[in-house]
């Protein structure tokens, strides 16, 4: 569907329950949310089922990151200097960069997964010895730092450690607003019906209608 054939969908629901008029502009903004829910939601099992691998992929890209974007070893990946020209990186998915290994008298270099630490346990690890972060046991952690840091908040990867070459950064993208774009919401044709009864869910959630809970049955019997 379009976007105006959602918005079509979601105005004739609101009009079966009743519900008052909203302009275009309002419905925009109840569909943007619609989107970032289900996205959220599903995000949680990407991975463990086709189908919810299916719902999301068209939102799925890869960025190679240049040792020069690379600062104090840091990756900005929202807001001011982020390495997404659109500022659109809503989940790391994945990390990875070639990492020269030395071992006695030999040296070799490996492509290897990053994964991510919380902050505990990477506290955790760089006090134990045998665990911790090295070119051959390579980690990330995550911070932002808030308004109260500049005008814009920002959101960081921190490397431990740098490898000191590109990175390759899979991640899943924010889904295009339907603010910004009028013609068409990016998320694929087989999850638009929920998209539009979480848009209507929301609308009727917002007018206080008895409405809501019928349409929110409705959402919990879908896929």
């Amino acid at each position: 569907m379009t976007l105006a054939e959602i918005r079509d969908r979601v105005y004739l629901l609101l009009d079966k329950a009743g519900a008052p008029y909203f302009t275009v502009d309002e419905l925009n903004e109840f569909i943007d949310m619609a989107q970032m829910e289900f996205v959220k939601t599903r995000y949680k099992e990407f991975e463990l089922t086709e189908k919810r691998f299916q719902d999301l992929v068209p939102l799925v890209r890869r960025l190679t990151i240049a040792t020069a974007d690379i600062t104090n070893d840091l990756i900005i990946i929202s807001g001011a200097n982020s390495v997404s020209v659109d500022d659109d990186i809503l989940y790391v998915l994945q990390l990875h960069s070639d990492y020269v290994i030395h071992c006695g008298d030999t040296t070799e270099t490996k492509t290897l997964s990053v994964p991510q630490l919380d902050w505990d346990n990477f506290g955790k690890i760089q006090s134990d010895p045998f665990n911790r972060t090295s070119e051959s046991n390579p980690k990330y952690v995550m911070f932002n730092e808030g308004p109260q840091f500049g005008v814009n908040s920002t959101e960081a990867i921190e490397l431990h450690p740098n490898s000191g070459n590109d990175y390759i950064l899979v991640y899943l993208r924010r889904p295009t607003d339907a603010t910004t774009n009028p013609a068409e919401i990016d998320l694929p044709e087989h999850t638009h019906d929920e998209i539009v009864n979480l848009a209507v869910r929301k609308l009727l959630f917002n007018i206080e209608s008895p409405s809501y809970q019928v349409q929110d049955k409705e959402i919990n019997n879908m896929e």
